[in-house]
């Protein structure tokens, strides 16, 4: 049984192949360990607003953590499925509205084609070309009246990872469809 990665021992095809899970949920994992700094802090400061507060925001975080794993799961199963470059690029964005998702979606890039002879960077290049840039942390429309938080939908997402379905655009009454 061959293993080319391992043959090479190229450091980055390694790390794509074991850490991308990790990769996948490292945004969620590094607040969860700034929540429990403050609510210990807080809890030794005697200031327990702030641990019922640090406490919620670990379990709302934990579930993100299981969302972003799903988000992972689905982009690798749909860049696997993705039979040409114009369906690759769909699945990238799909995953666009959100930062921990574009994360996710990276890694799973990174996982799928750490073997092959393609950019390690081609999801975070597309991010960069859609407008996304590294400080775009907020879900699209945070700060607007149609704020994600406000949705049902976006807190199912978080926990369960289920996606709303894409709405296929149904063509109008009299109008034949391109083929």
């Amino acid at each position: 049984m061959e293993n080319n990665f391992i043959r090479d021992n190229k450091p980055s095809r390694v790390r794509a192949m074991y850490l991308a899970p990790l990769d996948a949920i490292w945004p969620p994992l590094a607040l969860i360990a700034l929540a429990a700094s403050i609510g210990l802090i807080s809890a030794a400061l005697g200031i327990m607003s702030l641990v019922i507060l640090a406490a919620t925001g670990i379990a709302i975080l934990i579930g993100d953590c299981f969302g972003r794993s799903k988000d992972y799961a689905n982009a690798r199963r749909k860049f696997v499925e993705a039979r040409d470059h114009d369906e690759k690029i769909e699945v990238i964005r799909r995953f666009r509205r959100a930062w921990c998702a574009r994360v996710a979606c990276s890694a799973a890039w990174r996982r799928e084609y750490a073997d092959l002879e393609m950019s390690e960077n081609f999801v975070d290049n597309a991010y960069f070309k859609m407008g996304y840039r590294w400080w775009h942390y907020f879900p699209d429309s945070t700060f607007t009246k149609n704020s994600p938080f406000l949705k049902p939908a976006f807190w199912i997402h978080l926990f369960t990872g289920k996606m709303k379905r894409d709405s296929v655009e149904q063509p109008k009454p009299g109008i034949e469809p391109a083929e």
